[in-house]
């Protein structure tokens, strides 16, 4: 596959398309990006990536990572001079799907540059965590917020360097003018990427999950304030947004595996949340089936993000926790509850 080219191809579904890149000792150390864009976004596919060898769905180095959807990308960080191989594999979404699908594939060499912020909006009453993505990012870098005239900088008060496409920059917006703002990130011998008009700053609020049957929309407060329940004032626990998934029935005498949902429904960052699940009816709960075994009755639980940073829950980050319970043979409704 050249560089830099479109390459439009035909999948089949259930079928790998192959392709090769050579890269030469010229271009290695660089960081390439490899975009499999399909015709249609209701169909579906995947993209894996390997070196010196061709990948399969169980065995790669590099894959995709958005599942259920028709495009795809992979992004290798450093390349190493040699040649990579490229699978693209078509999946049926439906049975009535035509069996190929239309893709166009691409590999470019990326630049020092910033490809996305998430989230990219964030109250003005807090501090706010962003998640920087990228390439060729190294640690000890700075990360500010411009406005679009220049004529305010806001720079980060932290950074966590994840990787050289990722890393997570905590900004102090209390009391800042509200405003869309570009993205900024400088290394040490001054190169800079840029991401004009790539985050807005907006009045402080607690979000508008709907969790339970329960909006807690449109609250305005300070995210250090202790909060309340979902309708009251915005505070930290009037930003976390939590849902439980059950089955509707189970059987007695058996493993039921259930669920939480999570997340920050606010756009100012909380400190990780932390509750106990509780069976009043004392029902034997825990994070893994073994454990069930110790006949415990209630767990406890941190509510983080994966790959985020430490001590907080980000604004918009989600989650899911799995549980298991064992139900006795007692019938009824059974509750639950996180206190």
């Amino acid at each position: 596959m050249p560089l830099n080219v479109l390459t439009p191809d035909i999948v089949y579904n259930n079928q790998f398309l192959y392709y090769k890149i050579d890269i030469a000792d010229t271009i290695a150390g660089q960081t390439l990006l490899v975009t499999l864009d399909g015709a249609n976004l209701n169909w579906a596919n995947e993209l894996y990536m390997s070196f010196e060898s061709v990948p399969t769905r169980s065995n790669f180095e590099y894959s995709f990572s958005n599942p259920n959807t028709g495009d795809q990308e992979i992004i290798i960080p450093v390349l190493t001079e040699g040649t990579y191989y490229i699978a693209a594999y078509g999946i049926y979404q439906l049975p009535s799907a035509p069996p190929t699908q239309s893709v166009t594939l691409k590999a470019e060499i990326l630049p020092f540059a910033i490809r996305s912020v998430n989230s990219n909006k964030g109250g003005n009453t807090g501090n706010v965590t962003v998640k920087i993505e990228g390439s060729k990012y190294v640690p000890g870098m700075q990360a500010k917020l411009l406005s679009t005239n220049s004529s305010l900088e806001i720079e980060a008060s932290n950074i966590i360097y994840i990787n050289s496409n990722k890393l997570f920059a905590t900004f102090s917006l209390n009391q800042k003018p509200l405003g869309v703002y570009d993205v900024k990130l400088q290394k040490s011998n001054g190169d800079t990427a840029m991401l004009s008009n790539g985050f807005e700053i907006e009045h402080g609020n607690s979000g508008g999950f709907y969790v339970g049957g329960v909006s807690n929309s449109g609250q305005t407060g300070s995210p250090n304030a202790p909060g309340c329940s979902p309708g009251a004032e915005a505070g930290i626990s009037g930003q976390l947004q939590i849902n439980v998934n059950s089955p509707a029935n189970a059987l007695s005498l058996s493993v039921v595996p259930m669920s939480i949902l999570f997340g920050n429904a606010g756009n100012m960052d909380i400190p990780t949340p932390t509750r106990m699940l509780v069976s009043p009816d004392q029902l034997p709960v825990g994070m893994t089936i073994p454990a069930l075994n110790d006949n415990k009755y209630e767990i406890y639980m941190e509510f983080e993000e994966q790959g985020g940073p430490p001590g907080i829950l980000r604004a918009g980050a989600t989650g899911t926790i799995s549980f298991y319970v064992y139900t006795t043979r007692t019938s009824g409704v059974k509750k639950f509850k996180l206190q």
